[in-house]
C-alpha cells in the first residue's frame, strides 16, 4: 500500500485512517512522516468480529463514494476498449 507512494501528489496529508488489517505499516508510514491512526480490534479477535468504522456519518455518502469508484471503473474499462 504504501510501498513507491509519492506524497508530493498529496503534500497536505498527514494522517491515515486504516483498518485493523493494515497491522505492520507504522514503520512504512513514519518514515514517509504519516501517522497511522488503526480502527481498534481486541487482541486475538476474529476478523468477522471485528467492526470498521464508517467516518461518514450519512450514508449516502458512503453509497456516492461506492457509485463513484465503480464509476471510474467502467470508464477506465470504456476507454481501454476504444
Amino acid at each position: 500500500m504504501l510501498a513507491g507512494m509519492d506524497l508530493s501528489l498529496w503534500p497536505r496529508v498527514r494522517k491515515l485512517f486504516v483498518d485493523w488489517e493494515y497491522r505492520g505499516l507504522e514503520e512504512r508510514a513514519s518514515s514517509l512522516g504519516l501517522e497511522l491512526e488503526k480502527d481498534p480490534c481486541p487482541a486475538g479477535a476474529e476478523p468477522a468480529s471485528c467492526q470498521a468504522k464508517d467516518y461518514e456519518e450519512n450514508p449516502r455518502v458512503s453509497e456516492a463514494w461506492v457509485y463513484l469508484g465503480m464509476l471510474r471503473l467502467s470508464v477506465k474499462g470504456l476507454a481501454r476498449a476504444a
